[in-house]
């Protein structure tokens, strides 16, 4: 196997477990893990000429767009479940405002 099917390899493996954290809700994690699958995205492409196995590298890539696409997925649905919760905090607070705004003062004794 050749450097840059070991490249994609590791890819394949950084991006599963991205996968994996975001699943989990670890977004902390997942963007480690996109700095460093990054660095081997930089090393790894434009693909050389040496590939031993092309079919297996255009299998990896694949891979590597799939579970991308499920990472990104993950990332909208948790970007509008966070969206919600923001706007039921905004209504709470709004609606705490108003019943203070229209509640009498209560008499000091």
């Amino acid at each position: 196997m050749s450097g840059s099917n070991e490249l994609l390899k590791e890819i394949l493996g950084l991006t599963r477990a991205m996968h994996d954290e975001a699943s989990a809700g670890e977004w902390g994690r997942v963007q480690e893990l996109v700095k460093i699958r990054q660095g081997l995205i930089q090393a790894c492409f434009p693909l050389d000429n040496s590939i031993r196995d092309r079919d297996l590298a255009a299998g990896q890539i694949r891979e590597v767009i799939g579970w991308n696409k499920e990472v990104s997925q993950l990332a909208s649905e948790a970007k509008r479940e966070t969206g919600l919760s923001i706007d039921t905090l905004r209504q709470g607070r709004a609606a705490a405002r108003a019943y203070q705004d229209i509640s009498p003062p209560t008499p000091l004794r």
